[in-house]
Formats: structure tokens, C-alpha cells, sequence
């Protein structure tokens, strides 16, 4: 039972970031900002890459997280200066109970991965 509310938790907190990715975008469309302006949302600063919130580097990990309302319920871990991963922290193995949020490049726009559950 623990493992299955920790599979729904995980897929509620990826919809979160989905949507905190999309209402960002769509923020800085409204704005006329150009894509790598950062915003504002709900009083969190969020520094943007292409038109979505950067991934990596100092800071950017922690406000996507915050934007997303995300809980101390879930830890994040960085593979690259483009992809964090999101994770439960209470999971056994909670690399392999996340899922990703990959940076927008110049040629696509940012991807919130699919969820892994085999560690929840």
C-alpha cells in the first residue's frame, strides 16, 4: 500500500511541474519577454531558457521546485545542467522513484519525463 501512494504522490508532483512548466511559458509569452528573461510566479523568481525554466545551475533547481509547490515530501537530484530529476524521498530507492524534467533547447521545448516506479 505504501509503494502505490508513493506512485501517486510521485504522479501528482510530476502534473505539478507540468503545469508550473506551462503557466511559466505562458507568463513570459503574455509578458513579450524574450526566452531567456526571467519571471516572476507566485512571488518565486524562475530564470528562464528558451521560453521554460532552466534545469540547472544555482538556484533554478530549487525555484522550478518551489513553483511547482512541490513538499519536502520530494528531493532533487541534477544529472546535467539541462535535466533534474525529482524524486520521493522516502522511497527505497528513490532514484527509481522519479521522474525528469528536461531544459528547453533551442529546437524543443521543455519535457517533464515519464515516472519510474520500479523504487517506490
Amino acid at each position: 500500500i505504501q509503494s502505490g501512494a508513493r506512485i501517486s504522490t510521485l504522479q501528482g508532483a510530476r502534473g505539478a511541474v507540468a503545469s508550473a512548466m506551462n503557466i511559466a511559458y505562458a507568463t513570459q509569452t503574455s509578458q513579450g519577454l524574450a526566452s531567456n528573461v526571467g519571471i516572476t510566479l507566485n512571488g518565486i523568481s524562475i530564470a528562464m531558457l528558451n521560453g521554460y525554466p532552466a534545469a540547472g545551475g544555482a538556484g533554478n533547481v530549487s525555484n522550478i521546485y518551489a513553483a511547482a509547490g512541490l513538499s519536502a515530501d520530494y528531493n532533487t537530484a541534477s544529472a546535467a545542467a539541462a535535466t533534474i530529476f525529482i524524486q520521493v524521498a522516502n522511497a527505497p530507492t528513490p532514484g527509481l522513484c522519479s521522474f525528469s524534467y528536461n531544459a528547453a533547447t533551442a529546437a524543443l521545448p521543455a519535457q517533464v519525463g515519464a515516472v519510474v516506479t520500479s523504487g517506490c
